[in-house]
């Protein structure tokens, strides 16, 4: 919905649909550059983790930044039941 006309709110401030927004633009670029200059240091301190399971955790944590979430699919019947869980809880009996 439209603001009415003489909103003061975010005057000077384009919202127009496809312009960047700078701020965001120079937080993610200063947060590159953060990441680009402590790789190594970040890369020595995960080395020195011992424990595989940390390890596991500290990549799983990381993952959701490179790989796409899933989002959850069901599959109904014409009458509207869930066929995954139809055949999970025939499996279990």
């Amino acid at each position: 919905m439209a603001a009415p006309k003489g909103n003061q709110y975010g005057k000077g401030k384009s919202l127009r649909k496809g312009k960047p927004n700078k701020l965001t633009k120079q937080t993610k670029d200063l947060l590159a550059s953060f990441v680009n200059q402590n790789m190594e240091q970040a890369q020595e301190m995960f080395d020195e983790i011992t424990k595989p399971e940390e390890k596991l955790k500290i990549l799983v944590s990381l993952l959701k930044y490179v790989v796409p979430t899933l989002n959850s699919v069901t599959v109904d019947d014409e009458a509207g039941n869930n066929v995954v869980r139809q055949i999970l809880e025939a499996q279990r009996r």
